[in-house]
């Protein structure tokens, strides 16, 4: 019998932004600086299906775990808000098979990651095979639109106190990205 949960499914609504950046050299310093603290560094492979609403994808990543993510998102430069749906996977490669069959492999991302928490934001500092590196920052609220406009609000702080330019915000999924016939320059996205 294939288990493809523990049975849980969670909902959460994010607000994120994303930059490209020509390196990630400093900026893990910089975050600690701002009273940032450093989580952890992990691989991850995210296989993105052709959902026909959406985005779906499985991660895997390689301290153990994958999990099923469906997001609602807009794409839209600067902070943006995010419906996350995901549950994890006991058997990735069976529900893996199952959805390339059913909708078809859009694209596969392969990371390196960093994860940073500072003052109720996880930073990701990234470097994407076949584009480069980039920063992501993410804001769990209530669908409050009090709590979305101030948590833009601080990942608009936090992306100038780090230097780093508004031209380089994306408006894409990483997946989206990677499918777009191995971009030369992300930054121009």
């Amino acid at each position: 019998m294939l288990r493809i949960s523990e049975g849980v499914v969670s909902k959460k609504i994010n607000v994120e932004l994303k930059a490209w950046v020509p390196s990630l050299k400093g900026l893990a310093s910089s975050l600690i600086n701002l009273g940032g603290r450093r989580i952890g560094s992990f691989r991850q492979i995210d296989t993105y299906f052709a959902a026909p609403k959406g985005r779906l994808k499985i991660r895997e990543m390689d301290h153990g775990g994958s999990q099923l993510v469906y997001y609602l998102r807009k794409n839209s430069r600067g902070p943006k808000v995010s419906n996350v749906y995901l549950t994890f996977l006991s058997e990735p490669d069976i529900v893996k098979s199952i959805l390339s069959m059913i909708l078809g492999v859009k694209s596969v991302v392969k990371k390196r990651r960093q994860i940073f928490r500072i003052k109720g934001v996880q930073v990701h500092l990234d470097h994407v095979d076949g584009l480069g590196s980039f920063i992501e920052f993410e804001k769990v609220v209530k669908a409050e639109d009090s709590e979305i406009s101030e948590a833009r609000k601080q990942l608009e702080r936090l992306l100038s106190a780090l230097g780093i330019p508004r031209e380089n915000l994306q408006t894409s999924s990483y997946g989206e990205l990677v499918s777009r016939d191995k971009v030369a320059n992300p930054y121009l996205l």
